[in-house]
């Protein structure tokens, strides 16, 4: 369980970032929209708003500015998955480690996927990080629990091919080295 807490503390983080970028994703769109709407309004001040020689500009750098949290926002789940998986690659039991990481970042991708829009912020985040904690530990005294002669050698054989992958890619960035 203590080797998850580091993991969790990134899952927040990722999770609530991620959360973050797509609600402000959203507010930039519905801003840009707005200012769209503002063209076509009957009221003449805020069709003049609209209608203002640096609104197009605004819109165009609204829906890029909103794009670009889109893609931001998607790219941080998938680095916070990565790096559980690398903790539990680098744990005592691999493949058990690695199990407790994916279903723990699979349990806070389920609440947060699920949660209504109308719940805070807080609220979701810490319920994922409950949901996350809950079944990373659940994974994990599932995996103690099973026997030793299944365990042993699933953890040798990924953590081998872990090895092995390290090694591989420490011997390719020592040639590519040599190349400057």
């Amino acid at each position: 369980m203590q080797n998850n807490v580091g993991t969790l503390g990134v899952a927040i983080a990722t999770e609530s970032g991620s959360t973050y970028l797509e609600r402000r994703q959203f507010r930039l769109k519905g801003e840009a929209e707005d200012l769209r709407k503002a063209r076509r309004s009957g009221n003449p001040a805020r069709r003049a708003l609209g209608n203002a020689p640096e609104t197009a500009g605004r819109i165009r750098d609204l829906l890029e500015e909103s794009k670009w949290l889109g893609r931001g926002g998607r790219a941080l789940g998938p680095v916070g998955i990565a790096y559980d998986a690398y903790r539990g690659l680098e744990s005592d039991k691999p493949a058990g480690g690695v199990l407790a990481a994916e279903a723990g970042a699979g349990a806070a991708a389920l609440l947060v996927a699920t949660a209504p829009v109308s719940v805070p912020t807080v609220v979701v985040v810490g319920g994922a990080v409950v949901a996350g904690a809950g079944a990373a530990w659940a994974a994990t005294e599932g995996w103690d629990a099973l026997p030793d002669g299944f365990t042993d050698p699933v953890d040798d054989f990924v953590g081998g091919a872990w090895d092995g992958t390290k090694d591989l890619a420490g011997d390719g960035w020592t040639e590519v080295k040599s190349w400057f």
